[in-house]
């Protein structure tokens, strides 16, 4: 036998070898990292001027970074933003997977307070808090009605409305899973983690 086909049956031998030290990674889709939600990239706030409003209710936002990030009317009204015009300052946060998450007018971002009740700038009517986290554990999720219930660790329950993007998050989380939720001004879902 020459040397070469020595040096493949090696390789070969010592590839078998470690292949059942990763047999479970590769069955499972592949190595997965398991971050505590500290490590988790977070939410990042991207400032920029609205360009255009077309006829069908979409706004572009030509974003200070020159990127252009769009949203619906309905989506701005939801957030309590009644009106934008061309040249409209806007700051948009988005979360880990870059969906927009939050919208305001100006320059204003929500304040991560959980004492206080005070509308922060840029959100136009009453508001239920500043941006706040709840950690339970789930005992309802209603992807129709886009409602989810956590039990909170003091045992109490508390429903929330789902914001759309935020919806597809939830799929998959069967009752009793451990997750936190980020609540916006109007008291809605904007992100979860679970963990």
């Amino acid at each position: 036998m020459s040397r070469a086909k020595i040096g493949y049956l090696v390789s070969f031998f010592l590839f078998c070898l470690a292949l059942p030290a990763h047999a479970g990674d590769f069955a499972e889709g592949g190595n997965k990292l398991d971050l505590p939600l500290t490590n988790q990239i977070p939410h990042r706030t991207v400032k920029g001027v609205v360009d255009r409003i077309d006829d069908k209710g979409m706004i572009s936002v030509k974003t200070d970074e020159g990127t252009i990030r769009s949203f619906g009317v309905t989506d701005a009204k939801k957030e309590g933003i009644q009106s934008l015009k061309p040249g409209d300052r806007i700051t948009l946060e988005l979360d880990e997977g870059n969906l927009i998450s939050d919208i305001h007018k100006g320059d204003a971002t929500a304040k991560g307070d959980t004492q206080g009740t005070i509308s922060p700038e840029g959100k136009g009517g009453s508001t239920h808090a500043d941006h706040h986290s709840v950690t339970g554990t789930v005992e309802l999720f209603d992807p129709i009605q886009r409602k989810v219930t956590v039990k909170t660790e003091d045992g109490q329950s508390q429903s929330f409305e789902i914001k759309m993007p935020i919806v597809n998050k939830l799929n998959g989380v069967s009752k009793g899973t451990k997750v936190t939720l980020e609540i916006d001004e109007q008291n809605r879902v904007m992100d979860v983690h679970q963990g």
